[in-house]
């Protein structure tokens, strides 16, 4: 073999040699095991300055060397003792600010490996002396409305073109009492039909007879991303002008799983919140009045505008401030369905007014009978999305879904 073949060959051997350390290095890093993290706080709603427990469990098959959490700029480490491959410790924090809140979590094993990303988790935190009538969740839009109610009916409707879900809605509105009874309430009404407390308000429950509001909810303040579809003012012996809503489409910094699980606490502190400082209200005005019942929270008080509805009927009731009633002279209105339009004008557009209340122009399915199908047998569609099981007269039989003799 003459020289230059035998450089060929040296050089194909040296090739054939790093080519394979090459794939070897690139098996072994495949195949390199990062140890992961999991993270949790508990509870997922706190006070400012009260106790958040944040656990954290290291998983490694070389064993977990050391595991730690960042929370405001601040790392706190965790040296696992003895060779496993499970490690698990338990912090102790106090926010001292509200908002959301983020945790950090980090894990390293024996052989130096750490995983690429941060393991992390959510908290909410709320300031005890914030407003109970007052949304906070996410970036505020704002729908000017600029329209005054109580001219010339009880009942109007808002039409809401937004299109989208909204976590949050408020108010801003002048309201004006012509006379002791007077009351105006505004109502959120989704796509679905359920329907939510936004304002309300009635001489009792008022210091003045000239209100105004600014970034007012009640039900409101805390939305399950519902599609709003309108605006339900009842209005009587008082007039309400809207200027404007505002509404949040986002969450904000706070991630939707995190959302979800401050859901129900944060609504159930916000409604007792509003609950207490509107029965204290009743209660001092009362002291001015001839006092017939003695206020206090009541079951029917805590419970939500939907389940009122239901409890009632279908529409509440102008209560008046009975429904903190706890003993006394009082007398609860009669579940039963007030008259929610007089004619057609007063529902939303695609509606009817039809004994009282606002249905939908599409006449109702009426289901066919056996004798809309002469001649037929078997089961057939009743028209309206079911069946109906039809047999032949006496003397008959059926055959492929036919009588014969």
């Amino acid at each position: 073999m003459s020289i230059k073949g035998e450089k060929t060959m040296r050089f194909l051997k040296c090739l054939y040699l790093f080519l394979i350390f090459v794939c070897l290095a690139s098996f072994s890093s495949a195949e390199t095991y990062y140890p992961y993290a999991e993270i949790s706080a508990t509870p997922k709603a706190v006070k400012v300055g009260e106790p958040v427990l944040i656990k954290v469990t290291g998983y490694d098959n070389y064993d977990v060397e050391l595991i730690s959490i960042r929370y405001s700029g601040v790392w706190q480490e965790y040296k696992c003792e003895g060779i496993q491959k499970e490690c698990t410790n338990i912090w102790e924090i106090k926010p001292k600010r509200k908002g959301s809140q983020i945790v950090y979590a980090y894990v390293r094993d024996n052989a130096g490996n750490y995983p690429k990303r941060l393991f992390s988790t959510r908290f909410m935190v709320y300031d005890e002396n914030a407003s109970y009538f007052e949304a906070a969740v996410g970036r505020k839009k704002t729908f000017e409305i600029k329209k005054r109610f109580g001219e010339e009916r009880s009942f109007y409707y808002y039409d809401l073109n937004i299109g989208e879900k909204i976590y949050s809605l408020a108010i801003k509105a002048i309201v004006k009492f012509r006379q002791e009874d007077g009351y105006a309430r505004v109502i959120l009404r989704d796509s679905s039909g359920i329907e939510y407390l936004v304002y309300e308000t009635y001489p009792l429950a008022s210091n003045s007879n000239y209100l105004e509001v600014t970034g007012f909810c009640e039900e409101t303040c805390v939305l399950n991303g519902v599609v709003p579809k309108e605006l339900k003012i009842q209005v009587a012996f008082a007039e309400i002008y809207i200027e404007s809503i505002s509404y949040s489409t986002s969450l904000g910094i706070v991630e939707e799983d995190a959302y979800q699980a401050l859901l129900e606490p944060h609504k159930n502190r916000l409604k007792y919140g509003q609950q207490i400082v509107k029965m204290e209200t009743v209660k001092e005005n009362m002291k001015e009045k001839q006092a017939y019942f003695v206020p206090g929270l009541t079951p029917l008080a805590l419970s939500t505008y939907q389940e009122k509805r239901k409890f009632f009927g279908g529409e509440v009731p102008v209560l008046q401030g009975v429904e903190y009633a706890l003993a006394g002279t009082f007398s609860l209105p009669e579940p039963k369905k007030t008259c929610e339009c007089t004619d057609d004008s007063d529902c939303p557009e695609n509606y009817l007014c039809r004994d009282c209340a606002c249905v939908s122009k599409e006449p109702p399915c009426v289901k066919k009978t056996c004798s809309d199908y002469p001649g037929r047998c078997g089961p057939l569609s009743d028209g309206c999305g079911g069946t109906i099981n039809c047999e032949c007269p006496a003397g008959q039989i059926c055959e492929a879904g036919q009588c014969k003799s």
